[in-house]
């Protein structure tokens, strides 16, 4: 990326990076560590013109999150508490992805850009 004069680096996380997780504390301690290393890689690359941003995650539908949107009783608690009343699919977070990458963000870095569809951070316990 410097040879070619610049880039961007996009890193993912869950919100288990930002709010203390239920009973998942290893899961929320990588994340946070996760958060962390894009905001020191965006201090320690910005000069050769890399940007360094992070996309955080609600509940999405995916692989890793399957014992959430399978079990009808939790996804009913958690979609009560959520004011779009739905569970994250992954064309959700795509969209913002997409902005991270294109030009709409040539002056993001460091960012920390939340994707969840909740007005305030929710557990579901």
């Amino acid at each position: 990326m410097k040879e070619r004069g610049g880039g961007r680096i996009i890193n993912v996380a869950s919100m288990a990076g930002l709010h203390p997780p239920h009973q998942t504390s290893v899961s929320g301690i990588s994340e946070a560590g996760g958060i962390m290393l894009a905001q020191v890689l965006a201090c320690e690359l910005g000069e050769p013109n890399i940007q360094v941003n992070l996309l955080v995650h609600g509940p999405v539908q995916i692989r890793v999150s399957r014992a959430l949107w399978q079990d009808a009783e939790l996804m009913a608690r958690y979609e009560a508490t959520v004011p779009l009343r739905r569970v994250g699919k992954p064309e959700d977070v795509a969209g913002e992805t997409l902005s991270l990458a294109s030009s709409a963000a040539d002056w993001v870095t460091g960012g920390v850009l939340v994707v969840e569809g909740v007005a305030t951070p929710v557990s579901v316990v």
